[in-house]
């Protein structure tokens, strides 16, 4: 096979659709050289408007495809197969986001799309076990890069790959971390579980461990981070092969609750809303085909979908009806693309099915996360499956918004990152900020008189994000501080710390 990147003349493709209320067809398919396991990336490389698609297979290339046509913009060679899922986040100052990824042989690569290659480091000499995650961890105002490698967890320096620290896993780390500032000293915590079925939070300053819980057997799956129960502090919701799915406390590890299975959680879970609650919901799939929708206030189930065979991946989730409530796409290795819509069902067993889209064909098993974005500035909802060797592309007549992608891609947005967010993660570069951010608008004085230490340390690298033009990391440390004063009981110093973030968003164009 050609390891060319070529249009697919011939896509044999059988759809059944049931109750489906939205058009759907296929917009382009492209091939790549090898089998594909990572979940792409959307984002505009080339600074054209539309969002390009960033893959990596298993033919030791990453891709850069061209949004619109499916035309190979860049291939990046790596010494080995790419397995996980590429990171994106500015690492050269040049507030143009760049490409980070492992490979098999434990090599992490970061490319710039205009410059090529930035850094190439081997920090464990073993293979990559999970995606990179992206976060600031030396406060330098560069995002690192945190991954892990076998037993060991690194924090790499985002500028030229040096080891900022190690963690001994003790166990192998067969996921991805997720990351959010949990104690309010402006870093955001680490979490990974093990093969001995430790869950760990991990200080990010210096890689030291703050707490662990045992769940007894092995961890795969990826947490996720949100505040699923209202109470004001984020949770860490993951699964564990004990056939059980967790919610923790995300400063101390305190046990809140527990969602007993008959078979065992591998994969990683999804943070949404499906009504008008207080409460964030989770769907977790499960090893017996079922995907479930637990409550995240007690972890009751209010809803059951069962695939056609064994789900290898974290489902996305979005809006494809328009009616304001995500629907479930996921693909699994029946070959089947399954939009589903979720309802509350005190029985847990109400679904209803959008479409199923059949993909026909030998080696055409989806290994990676279903993404959701608008690829070519159409103003459309497209979707991205990969599918054996191939990337397809399919177009929606829906209106692709900010509200439509509550969870659109593996582990929740592209610095991978797995906190939630109320909203979605743009696919294009954000829009300039004004140059009244980093002068007389919001002065130093102004946030000098903050009173709380940790919220005027963040408020000051806000300043320093925005003037830089790195929108993506101002705003969701703007939502972590927004979190933050939520809890202050002063009213008069809330109420001035509400006006500073609303200066900031309104300097954002």
């Amino acid at each position: 096979m050609s390891k060319r990147l070529v249009f697919i003349v011939l896509f044999i493709c059988m759809a059944l659709v049931a109750g489906n209320t939205f058009d759907f067809s296929m917009k382009w398919i492209a091939l790549t050289g090898g089998t594909i396991y990572a979940t792409p990336s959307l984002y505009d490389m080339n600074r054209d408007g539309s969002a390009d698609i960033i893959i990596g297979s298993s033919d030791n290339i990453c891709y850069v495809i061209d949004g619109k046509k499916g035309d190979v913009l860049k291939k990046f060679p790596a010494d080995s197969g790419i397995k996980h899922s590429a990171a994106i986040c500015d690492l050269d100052n040049d507030s143009i986001d760049d490409i980070v990824f492992g490979t098999t042989r434990g090599t992490v690569f970061a490319f710039s799309f205009s410059k090529g290659k930035l850094w190439s480091v081997n920090p464990g000499n073993k293979e990559i076990t999970g995606s990179p995650a992206c976060a600031d961890v030396n406060n330098d105002g560069i995002s690192d890069i945190i991954i892990p490698c076998k037993k060991y967890l690194f924090a790499l320096n985002g500028k030229n790959g040096s080891t900022i620290w190690t963690f001994d896993g003790q166990g192998e780390l067969n996921s991805t971390p997720a990351l959010r500032d949990v104690n309010n000293d402006g870093i955001p915590e680490i979490f990974i579980g093990n093969s001995f079925g430790q869950m760990f939070g991990i200080n990010g300053k210096n890689g030291i461990r703050l707490w662990n819980f045992v769940t007894r057997e092995e961890i795969t799956s990826s947490p996720a981070i949100a505040d699923v129960n209202a109470d004001g502090f984020p949770e860490v919701v993951f699964g564990s092969t004990n056939k059980s799915l967790y919610v923790l406390n995300a400063k101390n590890g305190g046990f809140l609750w527990q969602f007993k299975n008959k078979a065992k959680i591998t994969q990683g879970p999804v943070i949404t809303k499906i009504d008008d609650d207080e409460f964030q919901d989770i769907l977790v799939p499960t090893e017996d085909k079922f995907i479930y929708g637990l409550s995240g206030n007690s972890g009751k189930k209010f809803f059951r979908y069962k695939t056609g065979h064994r789900v290898t991946n974290i489902p996305a989730l979005v809006d494809l009806d328009g009616n304001s409530k995500p629907e479930l796409a996921v693909s699994c290795l029946d070959q089947v693309l399954h939009i589903v819509k979720i309802k509350r069902s005190e029985k847990g067993r109400m679904k209803r099915e959008l479409l199923e889209y059949t993909f026909e064909g030998r080696r055409n098993n989806s290994y990676s996360s279903v993404v959701a974005g608008d690829v070519d500035s159409d103003g459309k909802m497209d979707i991205i499956l990969c599918t054996g060797s191939k990337v397809n592309v399919f177009t929606t007549s829906k209106t692709c918004s900010k509200g439509s992608l509550p969870w659109p891609t593996y582990k929740g947005n592209y610095m991978r990152d797995s906190f939630y967010r109320d909203g979605s993660v743009s696919s294009t570069p954000k829009a300039t900020v004004k140059k009244i951010i980093s002068n007389k608008k919001i002065s130093n004085k102004e946030v000098s008189q903050v009173s709380s230490l940790s919220i005027k340390t963040s408020l000051l690298k806000i300043k320093l994000m925005l003037k830089r033009n790195k929108i993506d990391e101002a705003m969701e440390k703007l939502d972590s501080v927004s979190e933050d004063i939520k809890g202050i009981s002063d009213p008069v110093e809330r109420k001035k710390l509400e006006k500073i973030i609303e200066k900031i968003i309104n300097s954002i164009e």
